[in-house]
């Protein structure tokens, strides 16, 4: 009685380390950089690869201040080929995370090997919204940067122009969901074999 306890307990546990690992997390943070204002309607964003299949389960914009956007701002992932692949609309009542506010998707599964850009809508007024360039980014494992993106643009569409390497202009954001931790996979692996010998 007292071992099937045990198990139970170690069984709950690792379930909730499991569960606490596919919470997502933004897959660029970045610190320093220039505040810019807006001077044209443009949409701004970053190119990446993904070294490693990854889920995406929400779009982010940065919010300069922390105050929210002027109004909505449209956050759009593609492939390289300019292929629209996930939209969503981020507003000011949206969770904010290292900066970005995020706003959840429908779970996309990337593929390994392949390049993505991500980018959103920032609208130029005297109050409107900012961009921040060079920066020093830090992206989290199974991303890696390749460049910043731009087109001036009000509308939602893929950032074509080529704004250099140099740590970057934000801007999109995509939140990424780590893979499930593979210390709570093996322990789970070890519980069924426990189980099993017990049974027998």
């Amino acid at each position: 009685m007292r071992r099937s306890f045990q198990f139970g307990v170690l069984a709950l546990s690792l379930i909730i380390l499991s569960s606490r690992s596919m919470a997502g997390e933004p897959a660029l943070t970045f610190t320093g950089g220039i505040v810019s204002d807006i001077t044209n309607d443009t949409v701004v964003g970053w190119r990446f690869t993904a070294d490693a299949a990854v889920t995406v389960d929400a779009l982010g914009m940065y919010d300069t201040d922390g105050d929210g956007f002027r109004t909505a701002t449209e956050v759009g992932l593609w492939d390289i080929n300019g292929a629209l692949l996930a939209t969503a609309s981020v507003t000011s009542a949206d969770p904010i995370d290292a900066g970005f506010r995020f706003s959840p998707i429908a779970p996309l599964r990337l593929t390994a090997g392949q390049d993505y850009v991500v980018a959103g809508t920032l609208n130029a007024d005297t109050d409107g919204d900012n961009y921040v360039y060079n920066v020093q980014a830090t992206t989290v494992s199974g991303i890696t940067f390749v460049d910043s993106r731009a087109i001036d643009t009000s509308t939602l569409q893929f950032p074509t122009s080529f704004l250099g390497n140099r740590q970057g202009w934000f801007g999109g954001n995509i939140s990424v969901v780590p893979e499930p931790n593979t210390f709570a996979l093996a322990g789970v692996s070890v519980l069924a074999m426990a189980c099993r010998r017990r049974r027998n």
